[in-house]
């Protein structure tokens, strides 16, 4: 790269993997401000970049992204914007011109796009062009590699000992020939090229070829994959047959199945499957008798009767993408293989400035169902009420500043109009208010421009900063975040929506998590009323008059026609407390300031492993996913009161009624007290500040046993 870097205008600002992965950007000091016109000032300078790269790697993916410095007179803001295209694959054969003027197209289109949505953004002159390079690695199958011991013992593999790219091709020469010598040695075989019609198709081969050789050859193909595992009975690490990794659209008269390995380098290699049955059997069953396989899914049938219903409705065919091990950029700016998975999302994890709380209340109007049924066989539904919205209560929640929270309420037979209106209104306040104009940073304090100057990681990923330090603020209060990655400054942006949440809290509200809200009540007794599940006479409550009656319904009007049930006589004391505590007047449910409830649910949520709760959320993310270290706080929808633990995978727990849940070999004798150790208890009482605990995981190695009522 000597050569490029000595260009004016030309550097690298970044390069990993021994420049498999590499950035340049080219910049030059003439005004231009037509995108066309800089990219043929520039086109010399990109063409012996590509040249360059391709002398290296033969194959590489490309994607450019043209930067630009605008000015908006509105609001007196300046601002640099981009513009990038998708990554292209290009080799040594590509039309490189083509696709330097066809990139230039893409980023024109967009800069148009832009500057047409009325945004009042002018552009003063583009600064730099960004050219990423990766090495394109895609998955293909080449040169010879061996077998695992286990499956060559299975004798239902062919392994074609090639020393060229075509293993693909010898394999399906296996398939359609009998060997002339050693079933493994090309010489066995007629030459491919006299076989076999390839033209037009790059070897070696990728997935995705496979397709068109199959139409150019009358010929249909499924190809299989290994997959290394861990036997615990056996106590050695095995192999068991995945896919299909490409599952053919039709089956013909001649048809192929292929086995694809890989190697520890990422190398893959093609091979003759001559017994699929045989070579998948011990992964299969014990049972003895016939096997008939489905291909595309690897289950079997013991009759053919069932394998052809399984195929005609059931089998969905699934099919396997592997990922590469290709070198590829996130939008972090990091590199990383293809088949390595990593969070990158790191704005998720922002504090949404505004969340809103909603719901509704309803009354249940009768309704005349006289309709005859005439098949009493079938299903149906039994229309018994209508529900009548009569009022709702939102609260909006703003994380930043008190002040500009609010709680909103209405009571009328028009509160689902007013509901709409009311909250769009709102919406579009704190959008024109917050959320359309960027405000600036404020000037930092000595003590921020000091730690920032000193900062070695970026507050964002948590990553060491490389000479690319910017400082990150928030948008809407301007104040200093920390210093950050460029990139990660770019994508760490407030969304763009204010979620509206509409669902029941109770059960995620935890007495530790509720400090605030606890404060609104100097008695105990009305804050551990509020929490609990509270009786509502729905069936009764038909009519608004019916609201406004001055005492509380009677237990008998409490009946709920829909399960036909009435409410136990404690179940009835809950609102007759209620009602006597909060001196009510009516019966309008009871309007109480709960705005700290949500601020004290927000703040807490992380502690707890939230796999089993809905998945309505400020980011509208799913949380329905375990969360590793942290413990649940339920099993079976009810509490979960003790935790006994000797190891990760040796736990019992124990829930409010008496439900237990096990490990495997784990005995309910093991909640007796006489399996903790003296230590134990020491920790538990004397080195741990005395708190009650709660729904929360116990970390002390050892053996331990703890429950709701017992100091930890």
């Amino acid at each position: 790269n000597s050569k490029i870097i000595e260009q004016p205008g030309v550097q690298i600002i970044k390069s990993a993997f021994k420049e498999r992965i590499i950035t340049y950007r080219l910049s030059m000091e003439e005004m231009i401000v037509n995108v066309k016109n800089y990219f043929i000032k520039l086109e010399q300078k990109i063409l012996r970049i590509f040249e360059d790269q391709l002398r290296k790697h033969t194959c590489i993916k490309i994607n450019m992204e043209l930067f630009g410095y605008y000015y908006n007179p509105s609001t007196d803001n300046h601002d640099v914007k981009s513009f990038n295209t998708p990554f292209k694959v290009i080799c040594n054969s590509s039309a490189i011109k083509d696709l330097i003027e066809e990139f230039a197209t893409v980023i024109d289109n967009k800069a148009d796009e832009f500057a047409e949505k009325d945004s009042g953004w002018i552009l003063l002159n583009f600064i730099h062009l960004e050219i990423n390079i990766n090495k394109f690695n895609p998955l293909r199958a080449s040169s010879f590699i061996e077998l695992p011991p286990e499956i060559v013992r299975r004798q239902a593999v062919v392994n074609i000992r090639n020393n060229d790219d075509y293993c693909f091709a010898w394999s399906i020469m296996a398939a359609l020939h009998t060997p002339t010598g050693v079933d493994f040695v090309t010489s066995s075989y007629p030459h491919y090229s006299t076989v076999l019609n390839t033209a037009g198709i790059d070897f070696p081969i990728s997935l995705k070829d496979i397709k068109k050789f199959e139409n150019q050859n009358n010929i249909s193909i499924n190809v299989y994959g290994l997959e290394k595992y861990y036997n615990k009975i056996s106590k050695n690490e095995e192999y068991e047959v995945i896919g299909p990794l490409h599952f053919t659209n039709a089956k013909k008269n001649i048809h192929v199945n292929l086995l694809l390995i890989n190697d520890d380098d990422g190398n893959l290699h093609y091979c003759y499957i001559s017994d699929l049955s045989k070579l998948i059997s011990k992964q299969l069953s014990k049972h003895n008798g016939r096997k008939y396989l489905c291909e595309g899914c690897l289950q079997y049938f013991d009759t053919e009767q069932k394998l052809q219903y399984h195929n005609s409705y059931d089998c969905d065919h699934v099919k396997i993408n592997l990922p590469s091990k290709e070198l590829l950029k996130d939008k972090c700016g990091n590199v990383a293989y293809e088949n390595i998975l990593k969070f990158i999302n790191y704005q998720k994890q922002m504090e949404v400035p505004f969340v809103i709380y909603a719901d509704f209340e309803c009354i249940l109007k009768p309704l005349n169902n006289n309709e005859n049924v005439e098949d009493p066989n079938s299903s149906y539904t039994v229309k018994k009420f209508e529900h009548i919205p009569y009022s709702f209560a939102y609260y909006i929640k703003c994380s930043f500043d008190d002040a500009y929270s609010k709680f909103e309420k209405y009571r009328g037979l028009d509160s689902e109009k007013v509901f709409i209106n009311s909250l769009e209104q709102d919406a579009l306040n704190l959008y024109h208010t917050f959320l359309k104009t960027p405000k600036k940073m404020n000037t930092l304090t000595e003590l921020e421009q000091t730690t920032h100057n000193n900062a070695k990681n970026c507050h964002i990923c948590d990553k060491p900063l490389l000479g690319d330090k910017v400082a990150n603020h928030c948008h809407i209060t301007g104040n200093y975040r920390g210093p950050a990655h460029s990139l990660c400054n770019i994508n760490y942006k407030i969304p763009n929506f204010i979620p509206v949440i509409m669902h029941t809290l109770a059960d995620t509200l935890i007495d530790e998590q509720c400090k605030e809200i606890k404060k609104i009540f100097e008695d105990e007794e009305q804050f551990k009323l509020l929490r609990q599940k509270g009786v509502f006479p729905y069936i009764y409550i038909d009519s608004f008059e019916k609201l406004e009656e001055t005492a509380l319904p009677k237990k008998d009007q409490f009946f709920n026609s829909l399960t036909d049930e009435h409410i136990t006589d404690e179940e009835y004391q809950r609102p007759l407390k209620v009602w006597d505590l909060f001196e009510c007047e009516n019966s309008f449910i009871l309007e109480v300031t709960t705005e700290n409830v949500y601020h004290d649910m927000n703040r807490n949520i992380h502690k707890f492993d939230t796999s089993n709760y809905v998945p309505n959320n400020m980011h509208n993310m799913s949380i329905t996913q375990s969360v590793v270290g942290k413990f649940k706080d339920e099993y079976a929808g009810k509490p979960i009161v003790a935790f006994y633990g000797t190891g990760a995978k040796a736990y019992c727990v124990k829930t409010e009624n008496g439900l237990i849940k096990k490990a495997k070999g784990f005995v309910e004798s093991n909640f007796d007290r006489k399996g903790l150790f003296a230590s134990d208890f020491r920790v538990m009482h004397e080195l741990t500040p005395p708190r009650t605990l709660f729904l929360k995981k116990c970390i002390i190695s050892g053996s331990i046993s703890n429950s709701s009522s017992m100091p930890v």
